[in-house]
């Protein structure tokens, strides 16, 4: 009896992670383009001689955000659905999970250094004004 409650209990454990780690990427892929847009327009704003380089730059993240994101929803569904069974066991969800954060750990490192990329070019901006 207490093998099947401690099996109950990991699977909610694995579940409850799984929906973090779910609600995070969510959460990145969400804001990141909105980051994205919104350093491009005060970035096009405060500098008008570089006006496609800002336009270019953009394109650039955002079309690197749409294929990471494409990817990674990709990867995770294709190892989501070929190893899940109706009685899978509770260290398989745990390595989807594991496989799951390491994926969303690699997404957000890459992310933050679009934002950061697109970032630059204001501190760049403001540095040459000066």
């Amino acid at each position: 009896m207490t093998n099947e409650a401690e099996l109950k209990f990991l699977r909610r454990t694995n579940d409850i992670i799984g929906l973090i780690l779910l609600y995070g990427f969510f959460f990145v892929a969400g804001a990141t383009p909105l980051v994205l847009v919104g350093t491009s327009v005060f970035n096009f704003i405060r500098n008008a001689p570089r006006r496609l380089a800002i336009v270019l730059k953009t394109l650039a993240a955002l079309a690197v955000w749409a294929f990471l994101t494409f990817t990674v929803v990709t990867v995770f569904i294709m190892i989501a659905v070929s190893y899940s069974t109706p009685q899978g066991s509770s260290t398989q969800d745990f390595w989807l999970n594991v496989v799951f954060a390491v994926q969303g750990l690699i997404y957000l490192a890459v992310m933050l250094l679009l934002i950061y990329w697109m970032w630059r070019q204001r501190r760049i901006h403001s540095a040459v004004s000066d």
